[in-house]
Parts: C-alpha cells; structure tokens; sequence
C-alpha cells in the first residue's frame, strides 16, 4: 500500500503487517481495499464473484486474486509483491516467501547453496 494511503487510513507505512488487518472492521483486509477501491469495486460485496473479481487475475501470474490473497498474502496486482526483483510465481514454485525480501527467500538468498543466487537461478531458468 502506498505510504500516504496508510497513513491516511491511520496505518503505519514501516508495518507490513497491517495490510492483512481490518482497520475499519467491514470483514474486508486493508490491503484488498487498497488494491482494488481504486477501480471502484465496493468491499462491502466482496463475496459477490459479479462484483468482486477473486478469480481474476490482474498481475497476469497465473495466480487469482483470491489464492494470491489468502494464501501467500501477496498483492494480485503487483507480479514481485516484495519487490526483490523474483516474480511472485517463480518464488511460489521454488517454495520460497514471496511476501520476503530476505535471505533465503529474497533476490540474494542461495537456499540450495550451489553458489547462484536466486536472482541468478530466475535468470538462467535453473531451480533452487
């Protein structure tokens, strides 16, 4: 989320954590607020598959919003939610945290310790 939508909202922009909360308790996290009111989506019909798009899928990762959301805590329309420069995807597939920028699971991690670091592995197609 953008610093000064969090701290318009009273979030803490230094608080990761606070995107999967619910600051203004209508059952919908602050981070798919964030992600999709600005297309005009109305969170309070959320679980109207016609008006909330859970199946889709607008980072073009193969990944839905909802999978993307509820279970690796990513941001469906961002491809590298922690931004280490690996696709969320890739680091899926390589069971690695996708929501992480740190070693092991971040761009310079070397889980496997073959030498190359997981950027270098997404580069030359290699696996971890």
């Amino acid at each position: 989320m953008w610093d000064d939508y969090e701290l318009d909202n009273s979030l803490d922009p230094n608080d990761s954590a606070d995107g999967l909360l619910d600051a203004d308790g209508d059952t919908l996290a602050n981070q798919l607020e964030f992600v999709f009111m600005d297309e005009g989506y109305d969170p309070f019909t959320y679980d109207d598959p016609a008006a909330f798009p859970w199946a889709g899928d607008p980072d073009g990762d193969g990944i839905s919003t909802q999978v993307e959301f509820v279970v690796y805590h990513t941001n469906p329309k961002q491809g590298d939610t922690d931004g280490d420069g690996l696709p969320d995807a890739w680091e899926i597939a390589h069971n690695l945290d996708p929501g992480k920028s740190t070693n092991p699971d971040g761009g310079s991690g070397d889980p496997d310790s073959d030498g190359l670091s997981n950027f270098d592995e997404w580069l030359n197609g290699s696996t971890t």
